[in-house]
């Protein structure tokens, strides 16, 4: 697969593959698809995880807690919308000055990714977890982000081939 091309049947295999993974706590599943050099990373955590040795590492121990807790997400597979989503949020200038500002990030429309929800102390946390490939189609980044700044659907792949 050439640079630029989005393999949506491949992406869904393996988002499919980590949702499962997430919502049973194993994780291992997931392991041969990584890269060597694959990083995960989350806009909640200052250090990413880099190589695939910590990737798994980390996978692990999530493993361990989820299986601990009980506290597994509910996830589907879903497509983007558009190509972003507009998010009123408050800047703090100084001490005693604030102004509402908004904030988007750009995505591709059309992308796959995984979006989950977890009830953790009567609360709903949820995510947006995205995968890109490298150019042997192996995972060479997993990325966890807030689905408010995606708008997004429910993928329905085709099978009509």
């Amino acid at each position: 697969m050439h640079k630029g091309v989005i393999n949506k049947e491949l992406l869904y295999k393996y988002l499919k593959v980590l949702g499962s993974c997430y919502a049973s706590g194993i994780f291992d599943p997931l392991y041969p698809y990584l890269s060597d050099d694959c990083i995960w990373e989350s806009q909640w955590r200052l250090t990413p995880e880099t190589g695939k040795e910590s990737v798994i590492n980390y996978f692990d121990k999530k493993g361990q807690i989820l299986r601990e807790t009980g506290c597994f997400p509910k996830w589907m597979v879903v497509e983007y919308v558009g190509n972003h989503n507009s998010v009123a949020t408050t800047v703090v200038k100084g001490k005693t000055k604030s102004e509402p500002v908004n904030v988007a990030i750009l995505y591709q429309n059309g992308m796959l990714a995984l979006f989950m929800a977890q009830e953790l102390d009567d609360e709903t946390s949820a995510s947006i977890v995205e995968i890109k490939l490298d150019e042997k189609d192996l995972i060479q980044r997993i990325d966890v982000c807030m689905p408010e700044l995606f708008k997004f659907k429910k993928y329905e792949p085709d099978t009509k081939h």
